[in-house]
Order: structure tokens, then C-alpha cells, then sequence
């Protein structure tokens, strides 16, 4: 199930046809969350499709990150470094 949610060709489908968006978090070079989004039903309505973290983030970490993307989110910004 997730080799076909997460493949390149899936992703490329939900960037391309389906208008999704995705937001990296970085730290030190190194991944540490991303974010799934894409306009809901309404104008300036976002449907927030995944939120993921890896597990060894501490917890401060992740609420700070998960606040600078979801701000970011709503300024269409692709890649967010977290310091």
C-alpha cells in the first residue's frame, strides 16, 4: 500500500493533476517532516492532506515545525529549513 501511495508516480499524478501541494522540513540538511496539502471545496480553503514527522524529533521540534509549515502552507512556500 504505501510503495503505490508514495511512488514517484503517484506523487507526480497528485502534484500534476490533482494540484496537491508538499512542504519539506529540513534540519541540518536532513529531512525531518513534510506536509501534504491542496484547495478545498471553497477559494482559500486548504485540505491538509498528511502531516509526518519522524519519530526520533523531539516533541518541541515538532510543534515548532509543524507550526512554521503550516504557516508556510498557507503562503504556498515548497521548501521550509528549520533551525
Amino acid at each position: 500500500m504505501l510503495h503505490q501511495i508514495y511512488s514517484e508516480q503517484a506523487i507526480t499524478k497528485q502534484i500534476t493533476e490533482q494540484a496537491h501541494n508538499f512542504l519539506l522540513a529540513f534540519e541540518n540538511g536532513k529531512a525531518i517532516a513534510f506536509t501534504e496539502y491542496a484547495l478545498h471545496n471553497q477559494p482559500d480553503t486548504y485540505k491538509l492532506h498528511k502531516l509526518y514527522a519522524l519519530p526520533d524529533q523531539p516533541v518541541k521540534v515538532l510543534r515548532n515545525c509543524s507550526s512554521i509549515i503550516l504557516q508556510k502552507m498557507s503562503k504556498g512556500l515548497v521548501i521550509l529549513h528549520y533551525s
